[in-house]
């Protein structure tokens, strides 16, 4: 198939397995697609477009190919003859936040967890002109932000679901932010749930039991958060993950602009 040829994917907007997938169910492709990577990720993105994925497919980024029934339905995007046709977030219900005073914190050393975020937003930090910065600490939401530089500053924290912060990071991993290549839902979702992992401890049993990580992820609480310092153009993450059960509050940051 031409699409897949490497002179051709130079000059594409996404990755092939995002594009096919917009055009192509994975009956049209399943047996035409050989073995390896870009059928494993058009499978993936096909499943999150109802198709039935054969369960004998390799699971090849490690999490399940069909969306688990604690997942949101996540944003995927259309391609036209200009490129990506694609939807920012709806907004938080900022008329239901609460506002907190930054408390100065120092963060745990947890260093694979912030290169785990740093990878998942690598399109905007690398390709483009963002930033991406992470802190975790023992501690509520308020310890969070001071410990990523809002200390003594007033943040906003609105509360969202399971749903709309795991389809709001899967958002920002999968895009490219100003500049960057976008990199597709199905990659992005395995980023967020290795990043996850991270989070909630399991990463020493990768790939994770969905069971576990699903009943994790929905006792954590989350929170989008804004102030005086945090931009209001371009491509934003601001996220407070809370996992009551262990006592710690995990702050995310990233912003791209033009």
């Amino acid at each position: 198939m031409r699409a897949l040829e490497d002179t051709a994917r130079t000059f594409m907007p996404g990755p092939v397995s995002e594009i096919l997938a917009v055009h192509h169910s994975w009956q049209d492709l399943s047996t035409l697609l050989e073995p390896g990577h870009d059928r494993g990720v058009f499978a993936y993105e096909r499943a999150l477009r109802g198709d039935i994925i054969n369960s004998d497919e390799p699971e090849i980024l490690d999490i399940p190919i069909t969306p688990q029934p604690w997942e949101p339905t996540y944003r995927y995007v259309s391609y036209n003859d200009d490129g990506v046709v694609e939807e920012f977030p709806t907004s938080p219900l900022w008329n239901e936040s609460v506002l907190v005073s930054g408390i100065n914190a120092t963060p745990l050393d947890e260093s694979d967890t912030i290169d785990a975020f740093r990878r998942m937003m690598n399109a905007w930090t690398s390709q483009s002109n963002g930033t991406a910065d992470l802190a975790i600490v023992e501690g509520d939401p308020a310890h969070a932000l001071g410990a990523l530089g809002y200390a003594g500053i007033d943040s906003e924290l609105a509360p969202l679901s399971c749903s709309e912060a795991w389809e709001t990071l899967t958002w920002a991993a999968s895009t490219g932010g100003a500049h960057g290549k976008r990199r597709g839902v199905a990659t992005a979702r395995s980023d967020v749930w290795w990043l996850f992992a991270h989070i909630a401890g399991l990463v020493d049993e990768w790939p994770c039991d969905p069971q576990e990580c699903g009943e994790i992820a929905r006792a954590c609480e989350y929170y989008a958060f804004r102030n005086d310092k945090t931009p209001t153009e371009g491509w934003g993450l601001h996220l407070v993950i809370v996992d009551p059960d262990e006592g710690l509050s995990v702050a995310l940051r990233a912003h791209d602009s033009q």
